[in-house]
């Protein structure tokens, strides 16, 4: 479907929340998809909360890339530790994160080049939305799709 003018799924969690995941065929830094999200009425970038939430942002991104996939999967979500390396925040509170969807092998958050402080879920679908740290500024890591969210 299309909204807020991207290739777009959207809907509600179950929970209330609800969720898009957009896709873009240029990268997308962090403040180009926070303003998406604002623009089209949103709260902001989504942060899941919980495993339910992630894997709702998950499941929509399925069907986005089903019909305009691109080489990178990963999708944009809130969240930073750029005031604090290693310590997350919700980035719209500032409220310390709670739930988080890192990879058991702990390969993830790794701040590879000493910039990364924004959080993705891994740009392949076999991983199931974990999550890995990359840069919050384009060309850093920069993701094609992000998900928004409306509380």
């Amino acid at each position: 479907s299309d909204c807020d003018g991207f290739d777009c799924e959207a809907g509600y969690d179950g929970n209330g929340t609800y969720f898009s995941v957009c896709i873009e065929s240029t990268e997308q830094d962090y403040l180009q998809v926070e303003n998406h999200c604002l623009d089209g009425g949103h709260d902001g970038v989504a942060l899941p909360l919980n495993s339910s939430e992630n894997d709702a942002i998950f499941q929509m991104s399925l069907n986005v890339w089903a019909n305009r996939p691109v080489n990178n999967y990963s999708i944009r979500l809130g969240g930073t530790d750029a005031a604090n390396e290693g310590v997350w925040l919700h980035d719209r509170t500032g409220v310390p994160m709670t739930y988080f969807n890192w990879p058991a092998s702990g390969s993830e958050p790794n701040n590879s080049g000493g910039n990364e402080h924004c959080i993705n879920i891994i740009g392949d679908i076999n991983y199931n939305g974990l999550w890995q740290d990359l840069g919050c500024h384009s060309p850093s890591n920069a993701g094609y799709a992000w998900s928004c969210e409306t509380r």
